[in-house]
């Protein structure tokens, strides 16, 4: 946003007193929405442009005969450029409060005595800790219990990671200006922007829409747009066969997990390779998969082989284990399928497996799908830096692997090999459950089989699982969802895309 803002200010000729009035009049346009002439608004408002954007929305609302009272953070000496110049047209308007002339008692008593608190103390420029006394301010207001609006983004955020600068506004509402920044929708940050409402401010769409920008966030708008249409003339081949090998002798429930949503998807087919042990007892359950022994003693790559061609995606992994046979039998099946374009799906126990391989090399359409320790255990860091820097080791995986990764947890992030960001924010804690994750791979692997878009249908099937989560959480709470619940909820999840689309 900081490149394109000054592009449209450099080289597109847009004056940046004319975004920052732009700015201001939307975040009172929201403001205007929620409230009236009997509300009383307070700004608290810093020295940079986000309080700049502040002192623009506050003329707004007197304008609109709103009750509005602005505290200027900073002295009118610590102002400069636009900030400064929206802080003397305000003054024509309306008084300004410094906090240095009042007391903290006067500033708590000024917050309780607000219906609404505007957050225009700090923008997406921060990079250290939030310091005095602005560290105060945010805990006052953050204690106060009052609806409270963020301007572009909550005060103490950092807008890249989304990382908690020291402390941070929890915002009922965001206003955020031209495009949503990227830390806003990574936790914990996401927690403290409240409703994200994104406002154009008249950056021209050629400077936000261009290749270098590639962090995408997933919408419904898209997913109905890649959703994959079923020809009525037609018959289980043309939906795709999958191949799903998992389950070991004491975790067989881990290959009916994978291998039944591949069925919900709309899939055609579904071969499930497991322990010869499991496979009876599994047939109670899951009928329509074809079942297979999955002797690793023997590693019969012609039977393998045979079998791979006749499908369309494969998913290995989840229950598996990481005995010695399993890592032979991983490595031994990336070499088959070294030179296809068949796509793999690797989750769970094939992820760690990876771990004990010298070298491998993944096949084109690979997709890896790790929780944070599964991938700091691969990329040989620490969990808590891929805690810190998400999209920085989601995209580290991809580039090394040559693959897309699925960073799973809340708001899963994608990475294609191109390092493209998708980031879904559909899903909430239900999901964090044994088992959810084996369904998601079974999902990619459905998808997967049906269509050559690869990467489009592991967008889709982490927007449905996340989506499933929810519908399951809804229908229980989310305490008590199984992942057996959010498989029985991908037929309404799938519904709540198709009554959207244009082809049901």
């Amino acid at each position: 946003m900081k490149s394109i803002d000054y592009e449209a200010i450099t080289n597109k000729g847009i004056s940046s007193l004319i975004l920052m009035e732009n700015a201001g009049q939307c975040l009172s346009a929201e403001i205007l929405t929620i409230t009236n002439e009997n509300n009383n608004v307070l700004f608290l408002c810093g020295k940079g442009n986000n309080g700049g954007d502040g002192f623009v929305a506050a003329r707004h609302l007197v304008l609109n005969n709103i009750n509005t009272k602005v505290i200027s953070v900073f002295s009118k000496e610590s102002l400069a450029g636009d900030a400064l110049i929206n802080y003397n047209n305000l003054l024509n308007f309306n008084e300004i409060i410094h906090l240095e002339d009042i007391s903290k008692e006067h500033l708590n008593d000024l917050i309780n005595k607000h219906d609404i608190i505007i957050d225009s103390l700090l923008g997406t420029g921060l990079k250290g800790a939030v310091k005095a006394p602005l560290d105060d301010i945010i805990k006052i207001i953050n204690n106060s219990n009052k609806l409270v609006i963020a301007a572009d983004i909550p005060s103490g955020i950092c807008a890249d990671t989304g990382k908690i600068l020291g402390t941070a506004i929890k915002a009922k509402k965001t206003v955020t200006f031209a495009t949503s920044k990227v830390g806003m929708y990574l936790y914990p940050a996401y927690e403290y922007c409240g409703e994200i409402i994104n406002r154009e401010i008249s950056i021209p769409k050629t400077l936000l829409y261009r290749n270098e920008h590639n962090i995408n966030l997933v919408t419904e708008s898209y997913i109905t747009q890649i959703f994959p249409k079923r020809i009525q003339d037609s018959h289980k081949n043309l939906f795709g066969r999958c191949i799903v090998i998992a389950g070991s002798k004491f975790m067989p429930g881990a290959a009916l997990l994978t291998a039944k949503p591949v069925l919900k998807t709309g899939c055609g087919y579904c071969t499930l390779i497991t322990e010869e042990t499991n496979i009876q007892s599994l047939y109670a359950f899951i009928p329509e998969c074809v079942f297979k022994p999955l002797n690793y003693p023997n590693n019969n790559n012609n039977e393998l082989i045979k079998s791979i061609k006749q499908h369309s995606s494969i998913v290995i992994g989840p229950g598996l284990t990481t005995s010695r046979e399993v890592i032979n039998f991983v490595e031994n099946l990336l070499l088959i399928i070294e030179n296809t374009k068949i796509p793999l799906i690797l989750d769970a126990d094939a992820i760690n497996c990876l771990s004990f391989i010298n070298k491998f090399k993944l096949p084109e359409n690979s997709v890896i799908t790790p929780h944070p320790k599964e991938l700091a255990n691969l990329l040989e860091v620490k969990i808590e830096d891929i805690l810190e820097n998400k999209i920085y080791f989601t995209r580290l995986a991809s580039e090394k692997y040559k693959c897309t990764t699925v960073l799973k947890g809340t708001n899963t992030i994608i990475c294609d090999k191109d390092l493209n960001i998708y980031i879904n924010n559909t899903g909430n804690s239900a999901l964090a459950t044994a088992g959810t994750g084996d369904v998601l791979s079974g999902i990619i692997g459905g998808f997967a089989a049906q269509n050559s878009n690869f990467v489009d249908m592991v967008i889709l099937s982490v927007y449905l699982h996340g989506k499933s989560g929810e519908i399951a959480s809804l229908e229980k709470n989310e305490y008590s969802v199984t992942a057996g619940d959010v498989i029985n909820c991908i037929d309404k999840s799938i519904n709540s895309v198709l009554s959207r689309s244009n082809f049901t």
